[in-house]
């Protein structure tokens, strides 16, 4: 019985998961994001061409937009230990299971 408790639950989080990046898709929020990145281009483009006719001094870096944000949390932090101690235990479960078949086939 314990094992189709974990089984469900492992079910239950995938379809969860894959619910949830669906919803994402669908609500348009990554196509939002890269409509911004590139009004963002347009706009540096539009910048570029009318410094050129200017004859301004051209640097690369004003054209660039170099955001580096930090998207570290404790929210990230703790989905990013979980993620070590699934992999972890996925690990250790594989190569048990795996040295078990070898033991198995040698016999």
């Amino acid at each position: 019985m314990k094992i189709n408790n974990i089984f469900k639950f492992i079910m239950l989080v995938l379809i969860l998961g894959f619910m949830f990046l669906v919803f994402a898709s669908k609500s348009g929020y990554y196509e939002y994001q890269l409509s911004n990145k590139r009004d963002m281009t347009d706009e540096a483009i539009l910048r570029f061409e009318q410094d050129v006719k200017e004859g301004k001094y051209i640097d690369i870096n004003n054209y660039i937009d170099n955001k580096k944000v930090d998207y570290n949390n404790k929210i990230s932090n703790v989905g990013n230990s979980i993620s070590k101690t699934i992999n972890s235990v996925l690990a250790k479960g594989f190569s048990y299971v795996f040295d078990y078949l070898n033991k198995q086939i040698e016999k």
